[in-house]
């Protein structure tokens, strides 16, 4: 693995923000994941973004291990890899340019479902799971359609597809978290907070785990 420079620690925060503005939006903004997301997220996950390198035959993830963190592709290309009880091996997926990995186990906290292999030099953005948790905390609702578009977008792969319990659980996890959210502040009289969710695109009709909407 090689550690690209672009973007050194060093540079005032001002100026990475820059330069990772100009060097990785673009690629973030074609990412199937994030469609539908909004600028200010957008905003949020490109100027944490790490850049690094990989060379072929490298691993970058295992089958069955944990994963802290959301790669995307640059350049190069990469392959999914099955592994089989027996290790018989079965490419799953090709990932390309624009391609992401890791987004399956991270907001399902499940084991990585497939190794992921280089197969040609890679340029590769990496995104850490805290970094990710902590933009999901205030754009709640770009969670959402980052879960949807995660069932909308892998249909063509069986292995992935039935992952999609999972996915949609998730869903309708944080429905009821955020629905909780909404309740709270209403409970508590905190109006300036209950706008904020709202205004976020909370609905005050959902209902949170007792089955209460904030009308209620």
């Amino acid at each position: 693995m090689l550690y690209g420079g672009f973007c050194s620690p060093g540079y005032p925060v001002s100026i990475r923000a820059k330069i990772s503005q100009t060097l990785y939006k673009p690629y973030i903004e074609n990412v199937p994941l994030f469609r539908g997301c909004s600028a200010e997220f957008i905003q949020q996950i490109v100027v944490r973004l790490q850049e690094e390198f990989f060379l072929p035959g490298e691993v970058i993830l295992e089958q069955g291990s944990a994963v802290d963190q959301l790669y995307f592709v640059c350049h190069g290309v990469l392959e999914g890899v099955g592994i089989g009880e027996d290790g018989t091996e079965e490419t799953v997926l090709r990932l390309e340019p624009n391609s992401s990995f890791g987004e399956i186990a991270i907001p399902c906290n499940i084991p990585q479902p497939y190794t992921v292999r280089v197969r040609e030099l890679c340029r590769l953005l990496r995104l850490d799971k805290q970094n990710l948790s902590n933009i999901l905390d205030i754009y709640f609702v770009d969670g959402r359609t980052i879960l949807s578009n995660l069932t909308e977008g892998n249909e063509s792969n069986l292995q992935i597809k039935q992952l999609e319990s999972d996915i949609t659980f998730h869903i309708v996890k944080q429905e009821a978290v955020l629905a909780l959210r909404v309740n709270s502040a209403a409970f508590y009289g905190d109006l300036h907070h209950l706008k904020d969710l709202i205004r976020a695109g909370a609905d005050p009709k959902k209902t949170d785990y007792d089955g209460k909407a904030t009308w209620y």
